[in-house]
């Protein structure tokens, strides 16, 4: 490893670039990843500076960087790697539980949105979720968002209506589907058919100009739905 806390993967091994200012949570980071097999940290970076510089040698399949980093910061670390490489997905790591830093996040170009105290149970999942081509969020900031389009009157659905765009029905179908859940699961949720569902998902990418579920997370965490 070089000063910069740089490893040679090996042939096939889903690499991984770890960003973050403290050692120690580096370390951690770093323990909890390589533990599943066929991954690899591939370096690990001290500032923003740093992981663009890494990101940029050593292409990693996935970024996992601290929200608050000092030097370059990590919004702008991320719109530099992204302009290099715009089908890298990164995970942002962070403390802040703000559904509107999530907005930011997504709307920046992240892919990904984990607080520091899931880690333990949920690092694996995230990565993994994110080297699938998929987008991921903390199950806490997923719980939140589902809080408030269940609370009456939902802010969200007054938002919607308001510019006509969706009806509250899709609306409640367009969180539930950027927050992960299948279409069965939907149905089940509100008491209605997985045919239903899927008319109605067809109808919102209509009616957004978006062509799959990806888009239709993207489109959602970074709007003002999910503020």
């Amino acid at each position: 490893m070089g000063k910069l806390g740089v490893s040679v993967p090996a042939a096939n091994k889903l690499t991984i670039l770890i960003a973050d200012d403290h050692a120690v949570m580096r370390q951690g980071i770093r323990t909890i990843l390589e533990a599943r097999e066929g991954w690899c940290v591939c370096a690990e970076a001290a500032t923003g500076d740093e992981a663009v510089t890494l990101a940029r040698r050593h292409k990693p399949d996935v970024v996992v960087l601290d929200y608050k980093m000092p030097g370059k910061n990590s919004i702008s670390a991320a719109k530099l790697i992204l302009k290099s490489f715009p089908d890298l997905p990164i995970l942002f790591f962070t403390l802040d539980n703000s559904k509107t830093l999530v907005r930011r996040i997504f709307a920046e170009g992240g892919r990904g949105f984990l607080l520091k105290e899931d880690a333990g149970g949920e690092l694996v999942t995230a990565v993994q979720t994110l080297s699938e081509g998929k987008l991921y969020v903390s199950p806490k900031i997923q719980a939140g968002l589902l809080d408030d389009i269940t609370t009456s009157p939902s802010p969200i659905l007054s938002e919607v209506t308001l510019n006509e765009r969706l009806t509250p029905r899709q609306t409640e179908i367009l969180t539930l589907v950027a927050l992960g859940h299948h279409s069965k699961d939907i149905a089940q949720r509100l008491e209605l058919t997985v045919k239903t569902v899927e008319a109605h998902r067809a109808n919102i990418r209509t009616i957004l100009g978006l062509h799959n579920t990806a888009d239709l997370t993207r489109y959602y965490m970074s709007s003002e739905l999910s503020q």
